[in-house]
């Protein structure tokens, strides 16, 4: 059999009280859960709030300013409830875990743990929002329990969502016959975990208006930036980025492009595209 439960928290409702709305029971327990900007302190994630947005490209500086005490106030009430509200997918998790213990199918079945993205919390600014190709967005957690799988390791194999459904395929002993898929099966990457493998991933955003088949949206309008601007989400901008090994290259139709070598900063903070050394 195969199960895929998709929980909506920690996404908000449409209707109030706006942001995740957490089970009755659990509403006052993560009082003492360290805040964003609290984090960035003891992670030492300098892109909280970040101080130098210039070598950004500007369709992101243009729409993005510093973040303020309102805002401040804004993301611990949404940052704390969503952590609340996610302490019912706990609930969930166990639930099902100990059922397929009952019933003596654990020791059977791989458990298969993700996201189909991350969230900005004031990372480069952006209060909300996810559609940007920063780590905070798009390095997502991919985590596996089950038959074969070695405990504790972490597998220095780049994977992507394409490599989804053909890990279950092969998993489930499936046969694809002439199915052709996009990407690869990730159990090679349990096996010898150790192992490094470049590969290359492709990151993008289209918008809906790209959907629809219009590829020209305007740019934004080249004007001296305003300090006292609020921060705010990313902007609606349609981009291209590509990683492999620590490096990673965007490229947005608007205009501007990023190159970041992780390994040297993590948070991404400088942009590399104009270094010609």
């Amino acid at each position: 059999f195969y199960i895929q439960v998709d929980y909506h928290a920690p996404h908000g409702d449409k209707d109030p009280p706006a942001g995740p709305q957490p089970a009755t029971r659990d509403i006052a327990t993560v009082r003492r859960t360290a805040l964003p900007e609290r984090n960035s302190i003891i992670n030492k994630n300098k892109n909280y709030n970040e101080q130098n947005t210039r070598d950004k490209p500007f369709v992101l500086q243009d729409t993005n300013g510093p973040i303020t005490e309102d805002n401040i106030v804004k993301l611990r009430n949404s940052y704390r409830t969503a952590i609340s509200s996610l302490q019912s997918v706990d609930d969930g998790l166990a639930y099902l875990h100990k059922t397929l213990k009952e019933t003596g199918e654990l020791k059977n079945t791989y458990i298969i743990f993700t996201s189909d993205n991350g969230f900005f919390y004031g990372d480069h600014r952006f209060i909300t929002g996810k559609t940007l190709a920063y780590q905070e967005a798009s390095h997502l957690p991919f985590v596996v329990s089950g038959p074969g799988v070695p405990k504790h390791k972490v597998s220095r194999r780049a994977s992507s969502v394409v490599d989804v459904a053909p890990t279950v395929l092969q998993l489930a002993r499936v046969p694809r016959g002439n199915l052709r898929l996009d990407g690869s099966s990730m159990k090679p990457g349990w096996k010898h975990p150790k192992a490094k493998k470049n590969r290359v991933q492709l990151i993008e955003y289209l918008s809906y208006k790209d959907l629809d088949g219009d590829h020209n949206q305007p740019g934004p309008e080249e004007h001296a930036l305003d300090p006292y601007r609020p921060a705010s989400k990313p902007p609606n901008v349609r981009y291209a980025a590509v990683k492999i090994g620590p490096y990673k290259y965007v490229e947005y139709n608007q205009g501007g492009s990023e190159l970041y070598d992780l390994r040297r900063d993590p948070n991404e903070l400088y942009n590399q595209t104009d270094n010609t050394g």
